[in-house]
Order: structure tokens, then sequence, then C-alpha cells
């Protein structure tokens, strides 16, 4: 008996060093995208509503509230007038962002250049695990779509700590809860057996903390649970009843606490105009902006790769999709042909991009239809709806700014990984070889712009510390002027105080100064930008 167990003991321990073995090249590699990521983030400051928010100053001020020093009691009045008078976002402010920045950004950024990491490794895991296909360079892929991320959302959205806890770090849990959504319905299909009493508490709190965190998110959840249950689990519902009708239960309820906030009817009535539209109004103005917003120059490169990648499966797979081999051929000749002379004439014709928008939406969300039902591979264009509803759901929104396209992106990543991974499956070397030769000049550029940006950002850094260290220090002078720097550019980092002096009651809340006291901003590097 005891040799039984201890022989059973020895297989399941050689199973998983053999595992271990396995995934260490895979895992070796984010750490190594890890060890960039926190050197990225050991550059950033803190910016704009930061202070506000870390002070409890930001929209609904707490007048007792000295600096950073709260109690656990102010922290929920500010919620809850945050929740009354602004909006539903008030989950992953009071848990992560508030708390991380008490004393800076440190700590905030450390623990973001975790995060980001194992969004990067959730993409590749979902992607793992719907082709069923391990692409020992997908990690690299993946890090080289990241460097490509433009400015624009790096400065305003990842490297900005109050939008990058509302933009990026809820795609962490929903991501997450895909990928064992994804693999607890797999094992349900297989029959394997399921301690349903330690996956659903993981998979409950996901959804929570990724619906309730906001809007985008909130949508994209609960479109990604009714597609994948009418879609992939079809006729066997009842199969999946408890997976299903759980999450479902807790996905709505957690969107309801995030939508009926009144503080969002509060917000919206500040747009009188807007809030005045009917919804079809809503759509018709705010369509034209969306379409434009995806296809805008900087998010030209994902779109560029993400359709090459995928007509590349169309055409490997073309004899699996049951459809003539000429159609698929010269359909996707005559797509790029057509790709081609509206990159060309969008220089001259502004309604180009719209119209190439619109046509690329409907071409590509066919073929992606068919190549999931035909390859019994649904959960793509699953994905596909989910991501494109985060940006989609802003038609409904008065403001569309530019962070917004953030989960959109990642979305984009996740389908690149998959189409990747399914394109190079049972590939020969050399296929896998021109690839990655393929890949060489968005690596480069992906190089130039992490590179650039960390160097950008680490000529500001000496001077966001000084002024820090000044602000922090104040209580030494009796002064009505603390005299502060300037950065060497303003271009690498979000918002500053002398570009917008309404930060200026943030920022002496948040360093507990009086208000009286004015700031003067000195700039020592006037003459070198001369």
């Amino acid at each position: 008996m005891i040799k039984e167990k201890l022989e059973k003991l020895e297989g399941i321990l050689q199973k998983k060093e053999g595992k271990f073995k396995e995934n260490l090249p895979y895992l070796l590699l984010f750490f190594g995208i890890f060890v960039l990521l926190f050197f990225m983030h050991h550059v950033i400051a803190m910016y704009f509503d930061d202070f506000g928010n870390a002070s409890l100053s930001y929209t609904s001020p707490s007048p007792d509230v000295l600096g950073t020093h709260y109690t656990f009691a102010q922290l929920l009045d500010w919620c809850k007038s945050i929740y009354m008078g602004w909006g539903g976002r008030i989950l992953w402010a009071s848990v992560f962002l508030i708390p991380l920045l008490k004393f800076g950004e440190g700590i905030y950024f450390d623990i973001q250049s975790v995060v980001n990491t194992l969004i990067l490794y959730q993409i590749f895991k979902i992607a793992q695990k719907i082709t069923k296909n391990k692409y020992i360079f997908l990690p690299i892929v993946l890090f080289i779509l990241y460097g490509l991320i433009n400015m624009v959302y790096l400065k305003h959205g990842i490297y900005w700590a109050s939008a990058s806890i509302l933009y990026i770090w809820p795609l962490l849990p929903m991501f997450l809860f895909i990928y064992l959504f994804l693999k607890l319905t797999e094992k349900q299909e297989n029959n394997e057996k399921i301690n349903y009493y330690f996956y659903l508490p993981i998979l409950i709190i996901l959804n929570f903390f990724a619906t309730f965190s906001q809007e985008q998110i909130g949508v994209a959840m609960i479109v990604f649970l009714t597609l994948y249950i009418i879609c992939c689990h079809g006729k066997k519902v009842k199969q999946f009843k408890l997976l299903d009708i759980t999450n479902g239960i807790v996905c709505i309820l957690s969107f309801a606490a995030l939508m009926l906030a009144p503080g969002n009817y509060a917000r919206l009535n500040t747009n009188i105009e807007f809030a005045s539209l009917s919804l079809t109004e809503k759509i018709i103005k705010n369509f034209p902006t969306t379409i434009a917003s995806i296809f805008r120059s900087e998010m030209t490169l994902f779109m560029v790769i993400l359709t090459i990648i995928f007509i590349a499966c169309l055409l490997k797979y073309r004899k699996s999709l049951k459809i003539k081999e000429k159609t698929i051929v010269l359909s996707n000749v005559l797509f790029i042909l057509f790709s081609i002379l509206c990159f060309v004439l969008q220089k001259y014709v502004k309604i180009t991009v719209g119209i190439y928008g619109i046509v690329w939406i409907i071409y590509i969300g066919i073929w992606m239809l068919i190549y999931g039902y035909q390859r019994k591979q649904m959960s793509i264009p699953v994905i596909a709806i989910t991501g494109c509803s985060s940006i989609f759901c802003l038609l409904l929104s008065p403001v569309l700014g530019g962070r917004t396209n953030l989960p959109f992106i990642f979305f984009i990543f996740i389908l690149i990984a998959i189409f990747t991974s399914d394109f190079l499956k049972d590939t020969k070397r050399y296929v896998s070889l021109c690839f990655l030769i393929c890949m060489i000049p968005f690596a480069l550029k992906g190089a130039i712009n992490y590179y650039a940006t960390y160097n950008g950002y680490l000529e500001n850094k000496p001077i966001e510390d000084l002024n820090f260290e000044i602000l922090r220090h104040h209580e030494n002078t009796d002064k009505k002027i603390i005299t502060l720097y300037k950065s060497k550019t303003t271009w690498f980092g979000s918002t500053r105080s002398y570009e917008e002096p309404s930060m200026d009651y943030w920022i002496k809340e948040y360093f507990n100064i009086p208000q009286d006291v004015e700031f003067q901003w000195v700039d020592i590097y006037e003459d070198i930008r001369e």
C-alpha cells in the first residue's frame, strides 16, 4: 500500500518536473521581458490626477485628510462620493492605485511591470490553448508588438498610473478568466473531472475584478460570455450550466453596479448637447470618429500585421475551409490591392480611411467567422468580436480619448498571437525562419521605440525626482513660493502642473502644502532647446 502511494507520488513529481523543463524556455523569455519592463517602469513619474487620487482630493476632496494620511473610513467615504458624483470606477482606484501611490510612484510601477508581463503571458497561454501550438518565439513576437505601441498611448495610458489602472490592469483578470474558461470548457467536453470548489471562486473573483473595473472591459466581458455560450457551448449548453450560470450572474451584477452608479448620469449631464441626442443620433455622431480611431496612423502597424498574418492563415488552410481555393486566393489578392490603393489615396482623400475601415471590418469579419466555423475554432471570432466591442461601445460615449484604444490593442495582440501560432503550426523550419526574417523590421522598430521611450523618460526623471523631494520637504520652510523645475521635454510623460495649472490643487493636497503657496516653474533647459 505504502509502496504504491510512493510510486504514484514519484510519478506525479516526474510529470511535474517534465512539464517544468518543457516550459522553462518560455518562462526564461518572459522573465527577460519582465526585466526590460522593470527598467522602463523605473523611469516613470507621477502625473496629472495621480496626485489627486492618491490624496483623495480628485473630484470630491476629503477635507479631513492631511496629505496621503487617511483612514479606511475616509477612503470609503471618498469612494462613496465618487460613486455618487463621478462614476462607478472605484474598485481598482481604491484597492490598488491609491494605496500604492501613497509614498510615490516606485511601488506602483514595480508592480505594473509584473502586471504587464503577466498580461503578455496570458495572451501567450490563450493562443496556445486555442491553437494547441507552442511556438517558442511567440513571447518575443508579443514583446515586439508591445514595443510598437505609440507614445500617444504610452504617455496618456500605460505610463500614467491613473489611466493604466483603468485601461491596462483589468485586462489581466479578464485574460486570465478567458484562459481558465477555455480550459474548463475543454475539460468538460472531454468529461474530465473538474474541482469546481477550486475553480469557481477563482473565476468569480476574476470576473468581478474585470467587469467592475471600467465600461469598456465590462462590455467586453459580457460580450465574451454571451457569444462563447451561444457559439461554443450551443446544443451542449446543459453540460456547462454551472460554469455559465454562475459567471453570467456575476458578470451582469458587476456590470450593473458599474453602469448604474449615479455619478455616471451626473457626469453625462455635464455634456448637455450629447446627452440630449437620441441613441441613433449618438451612434451616427460617433461612428466616423470611432472608425478613424481604429485605423489612425498610430494603429497602422498593428492592423497591417494582423491583416497579413490572417490572410496567410486563410491561404495556408484554404483546403479545409470548404470554399473554392480560387475564390479564397482571388478575393484576398483583390483585398490586398484595394488596401494598397487606399493607402495611397488617403493622403489626398480624407474619406478614404473611413471607407477602408468599414470594408476591412466587413471583409475580415466574414472570413474570420468562416475560418473559426470551418476549423472548429469559434473561440477566435468570439475573441475578435469581444475586442471590437471594447471600442465600439464608445459609440455611446461623449468623450473619445486616445487611451480608449488600449484594450482593443491588446485584443489585437491576442489575435496576432493566435494566427501566428496557427500559421506556424506543423510547418517546416524554413517557413518559421522566413517568418522571423519578416519580423526583423518590426523588431528593429520596436527596439528603437523602446530605447527612445526609455531614454526620454530617463532624461526627465532627475528633474521629476528633484521636484518630488522639494515638495516632500516643504515643511522646512515657511516661504509662500516654492521653486520647481520644468522637465527637459513634455513629450515623455503625461500632463505637468505648468501645462495644466488645475493640477496645483492636487499636488498641494498630496504633499499637504497650504493652498496659498505658489509654484514658480523654472525652465533650466530653455537655452538648450533654443
